[in-house]
C-alpha cells in the first residue's frame, strides 16, 4: 500500500513558518520596548508629582503673610530637575502654581500643580 501523505515538511513551508515566528516575536519585542519607556515616564512624572506636593505642603505650613518670600528647595531627583513656584498673592487667597521641569529622553517634561490657600 503507497502513502498518500509525504512525511515531515517542505522547505517553502519551513520557511513561511519561521517568516511568521520572526513577525511576531519582533512585534512581542516592539511591544515590550514600547512598555519600558512607558514605565520610565511614568516613573519620572510620580517622581515629578510627588516633589511639586512636598513643595506645596511646606508651603501650606508657613504663615499666610511668609508665603512671598518662600524659596522652594531644590531636587535633583530627575535628570536636570528643576523647580518654580510662581505666586499670585492677594489680600485673603494665595494662588501657587508649583512647576518641576526636567529632561527626559533628550526633551523637556513639566509638571504643575495649582493651589490656593486662604487666610
Amino acid at each position: 500500500m503507497r502513502y498518500f501523505f509525504k512525511k515531515g515538511f517542505s522547505l517553502l513551508e519551513l520557511t513561511i513558518s519561521i517568516g511568521i515566528l520572526i513577525l511576531v516575536i519582533s512585534s512581542i519585542y516592539v511591544s515590550l520596548v514600547y512598555c519600558l519607556i512607558l514605565n520610565e515616564s511614568n516613573y519620572s512624572l510620580t517622581i515629578a508629582s510627588n516633589d511639586a506636593q512636598r513643595i506645596l505642603e511646606q508651603i501650606r505650613q508657613l504663615p499666610f503673610d511668609e508665603i512671598q518670600n518662600y524659596i522652594p528647595t531644590q531636587f535633583n531627583n530627575l535628570k536636570n530637575e528643576t523647580v518654580t513656584v510662581d505666586k499670585d498673592i492677594e489680600d485673603r487667597i494665595a494662588k501657587i502654581n508649583v512647576t518641576v521641569s526636567w529632561d527626559e529622553r533628550n526633551r523637556k517634561k513639566n509638571f504643575s500643580l495649582l493651589t490656593k490657600i486662604a487666610r
